[in-house]
């Protein structure tokens, strides 16, 4: 008999052979039970309630983003009515964005061959989600919605959340890691996914100081640099195929991270030359 969490692999397995006819979906089955003893996609199961790893810990990963943005504004008294639009904003804009590069990267799928579980289901891309939510945070600074102050405020509370996250998609087996010697940790793959989420701490704990010290206006610069340098370095030891591959060499987010990098210098060039 197999266990509820056996069973939900063999149920990703055949989502993936629907949704997703030309991925390798055995090698994800194959990861999946691989690492069955450390991954938990199925936290647990009680009748007919079940309750998996990845919404929560992304539905924990949208709570805590709210509620250090919400700290971060009542701290230095910027916070107004606006901020609940703009968040609600952000994440409907940063789902979507999510899901369309998601879309875009597996080039085998069309919005027209997916089924509507998708968009409600799982399936993103983190950068896709962040150029969504980046036009809408343009929108509403042009609106005055919200100003450059408050947005540089509740950067830190990104890369915490997005930490969050990522220990959801370690736990899910997804975004993993090329195959490596690690079998003394019981690790047969580079965690990849852990290895970003401590990354994100770091990078989240610098804004976190920037702020302490009312240097917020570093914030946004210093963000795009240093996720975007994560974020290129890790891509070379990701293992999933649902990437998007140019030229034998880049993957979508390794050009997406090229351009957070470019703007962040950009930024810091255009600021030196001003004083």
């Amino acid at each position: 008999m197999l266990s509820p969490k056996d069973e939900f692999n063999i149920s990703k397995f055949f989502h993936c052979r629907y949704l997703y006819p030309s991925r390798n979906c055995d090698l994800y089955l194959f990861h999946l039970f691989q690492a069955s003893e450390i991954l938990r996609p199925l936290l647990f199961q009680i009748g007919s309630f079940s309750l998996y790893s990845y919404p929560l810990l992304w539905g924990m990963a949208w709570g805590l983003a709210y509620r250090l943005c919400e700290h971060y504004l009542l701290i230095r008294n910027e916070y107004n009515r606006k901020f609940l639009l703009y968040f609600v904003g952000i994440f409907i804009t940063g789902w979507i964005g999510a899901k369309v590069l998601f879309l875009i990267v597996s080039s085998h799928n069309h919005l027209d061959q997916t089924s509507a579980s998708f968009w409600l289901g799982g399936g993103f891309v983190f950068l896709g989600g962040l150029i969504g939510a980046t036009l809408f945070t343009l929108f509403s600074l042009k609106k005055k919605w919200i100003s450059l102050l408050q947005l540089n405020l509740m950067l830190p509370a990104l890369p915490f959340a997005h930490a969050v996250g990522r220990v959801g998609c370690f736990l899910a087996g997804c975004c993993y890691g090329k195959q490596c010697d690690l079998h003394a940790i019981g690790l047969d793959r580079y965690p990849v996914q852990l290895m970003e989420s401590a990354g994100l701490v770091l990078i989240g704990l610098w804004l976190h100081r920037n702020n302490k010290n009312k240097n917020e206006q570093k914030n946004l610069r210093e963000y795009l640099i240093s996720y975007g340098i994560l974020r290129f370095s890790l891509e070379f030891l990701r293992g999933d195929e649902i990437r998007g591959v140019y030229l034998n060499l880049l993957s979508t987010s390794q050009i997406v991270s090229i351009a957070m990098i470019s703007i962040g210098v950009v930024m810091i060039y255009r600021t030196k030359r001003s004083l």
